[in-house]
Parts: structure tokens; C-alpha cells; sequence
């Protein structure tokens, strides 16, 4: 589509989504720029020169990001479906407007009737509350669904443990006297008494990390890495241009990535940058001979690569997600010469590791190295229960770290899992099956992107020299 085409499509575009939503939704003015208002989110539509469209939804309540994405009119097809995908998000939010509150006990049973009694109070009272009951077994599985959780006072001593892993829900405890009575009005008090407080969002930044590694002199190299959450799938990239300069960082964050996603975040940044030489992307998933299985949850089919190679004329290369990780992290540091990279970014996930020995990425015949989720550990009984909760992750993650140190014994171990609040406590675990000099070194971070880019860096020019 040529400019002329491109500024025409637009301007009929931004018509399209006034007379489209006015009906459902308030709709006002920015400038040239749209704003849809619902009753909890707010979406905008920023038009920018080139024919660029963004799109982007913030919820109300806690100011988070709900979805975003930018991309070059191309297709006016293709942008209202991208449109519609926005105005969905917005409507998830207002079907969903009630505040979701789980109680959680040792067996769930106790908080079970007590939840009823709260539900029957909230229709008769006309409260916007939505109430649930588990057991605490199974409350971190359960928690992403909901907006405030209830600890009952058999299990508040868990209080901080439990919000330090759900960071971004409020945590709270029930009284002895709330409780026993089953207080439905009181407690409804103290629910709205702490809402009406500010809730603090909690994010983890990151300052783009030194490549210490040597590498070979490069030009302008395109990474993009999927970094998957519970709800949501973060798509993103970063520029780097001669001497590792970083020239651009991106984001598109939706429910799912599509391939045209994908497509549209790289036209974006060819328009800006039509030099780039290589473009690296990692990814969840088993990656040989260049094509990989992807999880089918967030993307429809496997053949990304060719469908890039179609469409683009610079090397292309895919890597794995995990491999990405320890590439970049053991990039970033001159001190250790072994580490492994074990991974859970789920809560009740099946994780991942990433190996590299003197230097040199371990990933074996068919790239399957590091698929822990085909070790014995796997196939226990109690597998799927001992992901779910804090003291069982700290089970699974000692019982693959023993695992890791028995193959490769590495220096280093670097841990992500969110329920995993504290590596000294996985440090115990693992003394009960090694001699305490065996343990290697334990760290634990919390956010991965920075790692992700720079390992997409290292291993898509490693891949592209090869070829």
C-alpha cells in the first residue's frame, strides 16, 4: 500500500472507530488522537506520522496495562482486527467489573461456607463482589483470577510469604472475630476499608545489562523475545547497532501473539531501520534444523520461521527462550565459567533449563537439553501438586537443581520461579540429597527480558556465522 493509500485508509479509519463505539462507549477527542472510555478501562488510539497506529488499554482501578501494540497501516482488514482485539480487552473488563475475592484456608472447607454466606450477602446487598473458597493448597493456581485474596486465621501466619509471591493482588487476613462469627456485614466493611487505600503496583526494572563477552563486529541486529505471564505474553525487542549501541526498545503486550503481531512490530522497525542485517528471536519452545514447536496456547501453528523467511530478506534466526536466558545472563558477568538457568515463569508451570559449560551453550541432540519436563521427576505422583505451592516448589526446584549438579555440576545455579521466595531455603532442601560442598552457588532473579535480548544477540550471530 503506498502513502497516499496508507493516509486515506487512516483517515477513514479513525471515522470507522467513532461511528463504530460511540453506542457502547464514550468516545472524545486528542488532538487527531481517539480516546474510548468504558466504565473500568480506558483505550486509546494515538496516530503518529508514517501512517503508525497505537493501541493500548489501561485498566482503571490499578492503572496496569492491559494491552498494546503499534503497527504501520497496511491492511484496514487487518486494523480493525486488531481494533476489535483491543475493544474485547475492554469489554473482558466491564464483564468482569465485580471485584474477585478468594478465600483461602488449610482445607478450604471452613472458607467454602463461609464464601456462600458472603455471596448470598453481596446479591442481597447489591455489592460488587464476586467470592470463591480454596484450599491454600491450591491458592497460588487459583489466585491470578482474582482480584483480593482472604487468608482465614488458621493460615494468616502466611501473610507475607503469600504477598511477596502475588505481589500485584492485595493480601489480606480475617480476623478471629470475623471469622468465627461468619460476619458478613463487618467483613464487607473491612473488604471496602482497604480497597478505598492506595495499592502500589509493583514492577521490576532493569537497566540494559553489559555484554562483557567478546563478540564479532556487528551492524544493526533485531532482537524480539516472548516473555510468557499468566494472562498476557510480552513481545519484547530491542535495536542494537555497531559496539552493542542500543537504538530502539519495543513492546506489544496482548493475550496472545499472533504471527501478524510479530509482522507488524518488525515492519515497524524496518521502517525506521531498513538496514538491519539480522533479525534473532526467542522463544518458548524446542527449536531444530531452524523450525520450531511452539506452545500452542499462544501461538496457532509452528512455521514461523518460514513465514519470516517470506517476508523478510535478512537472516533469520530462532532460538530458544531458556538457552536465551543463560546466554545472556552468563554474558553479563565475568565471574563464573558454568552456570545453569532453571525456569518457571508460570506459577504451576513446567519450567526449563538452560546449561553452558566453559563457556560453550549445552543443547544436544535435537536441541532437547535442558526439556526438564521429560526427566523422571516429572512423572511423579505429586508432580502437578508440588508445582502449585510455595513449600512444593521449593521441592521441585531443589529436587531439578540436585538433578542439574548430579549431570553438569555447574558453578552457578541462577533460579526464577515466583513462588520461590528465598534460595537459602532451596540451598536446605538440597542438603538433604548432597554433601553441602557439592550445592553450587544459588541466585535468584526476577525479571528476564534483559537477559533474553542480549543471549538473542550472542546466539543469532553465533547461528547467522555458521551459516
Amino acid at each position: 500500500m503506498d502513502e497516499f493509500l496508507r493516509e486515506i485508509n487512516v483517515a477513514i479509519l479513525r471515522e470507522w472507530i467513532i461511528f463504530q463505539y460511540q453506542k457502547s462507549w464514550q468516545i472524545s477527542k486528542d488532538d487527531d488522537n481517539l480516546i474510548i472510555e468504558a466504565e473500568y478501562g480506558i483505550g486509546h488510539v494515538n496516530f503518529y506520522e508514517d501512517s503508525i497506529i497505537e493501541l493500548n488499554v489501561i485498566e482503571k482501578e490499578t492503572q496496569e496495562m492491559s494491552f498494546f501494540i503499534h503497527f504501520q497501516m497496511n491492511s484496514f482488514h487487518h486494523a480493525v482486527g486488531l481494533l476489535k482485539e483491543m475493544t474485547e480487552c475492554l469489554q473482558t473488563m466491564s464483564q468482569h467489573k465485580k471485584t474477585k475475592i478468594l478465600l483461602s484456608c488449610t482445607s478450604g472447607l471452613t472458607t467454602g461456607f463461609f464464601a456462600e454466606k458472603l455471596q448470598e450477602g453481596a446479591e442481597l446487598l447489591n455489592k460488587d463482589f464476586v467470592f470463591d473458597a480454596v484450599a491454600y493448597s491450591e491458592l497460588f493456581d487459583v489466585a491470578k483470577d482474582h482480584d483480593v485474596i482472604l487468608l482465614a486465621p488458621q493460615v494468616s501466619y502466611m501473610q507475607s510469604k503469600v504477598q511477596g509471591i502475588l505481589k500485584n493482588k492485595m493480601v489480606l487476613t480475617l480476623s478471629s472475630a470475623l471469622f468465627g462469627k461468619y460476619d458478613v456485614a463487618n467483613t464487607f466493611q473491612f473488604i471496602e476499608n482497604e480497597l478505598q487505600k492506595i495499592k502500589q503496583q509493583h514492577t521490576v526494572n532493569q537497566n540494559p545489562l553489559p555484554i562483557k563477552q567478546q563478540i564479532m563486529q556487528h551492524g544493526e541486529i533485531l532482537c524480539l523475545a516472548f516473555i510468557i505471564l499468566d494472562h498476557n505474553v510480552r513481545l519484547v525487542s530491542r535495536l542494537y547497532g555497531d559496539n552493542n549501541i542500543i537504538l530502539e526498545d519495543f513492546e506489544t503486550y496482548k493475550p496472545t501473539i499472533s504471527f501478524s503481531d510479530i509482522s507488524d512490530m518488525i515492519d515497524y522497525i524496518l521502517l525506521k531501520h531498513p538496514h538491519i542485517e539480522l533479525i534473532s528471536l526467542s522463544l518458548p519452545g524446542v527449536v531444530y534444523n531452524g523450525s520450531v514447536t511452539l506452545e500452542s496456547h499462544y501461538f496457532h501453528h509452528s512455521n514461523l520461521l518460514g513465514y519470516l523467511k517470506k517476508r523478510y530478506k535478512q537472516k533469520i534466526v530462532l532460538n530458544n527462550d531458556v538457552n536465551a536466558i543463560v546466554m545472556g545472563f552468563y554474558a553479563s558477568q565475568d565471574e563464573y565459567h558454568s552456570i545453569s538457568f532453571l525456569l518457571q515463569t508460570k506459577i504451576g508451570g513446567k519450567g526449563g533449563v538452560g546449561h553452558i559449560h566453559n563457556g560453550h551453550l549445552i543443547t544436544g541432540r535435537h536441541n532437547v537439553a535442558g526439556e526438564i519436563k521429560y526427566l523422571p521427576i516429572a512423572f511423579s505422583e505429586n508432580y502437578e501438586k508440588i508445582r502449585k505451592t510455595p513449600e512444593g516448589a521449593i521441592e521441585w526446584t531443589a529436587k531439578y537443581c540436585v538433578a542439574i549438579t548430579s549431570m553438569v555440576a555447574p558453578e552457578e545455579i541462577v533460579i526464577m520461579n515466583r513462588l520461590v521466595t528465598s534460595v537459602d531455603d532451596v540451598r536446605n532442601e538440597m542438603k538433604k540429597y548432597l554433601p553441602e560442598d557439592f550445592i553450587p552457588d544459588l541466585i535468584q532473579i526476577e525479571s528476564l527480558k534483559e537477559y533474553m535480548l542480549v543471549g538473542s544477540v550472542i546466539l543469532g550471530l553465533k547461528e547467522a556465522n555458521r551459516s
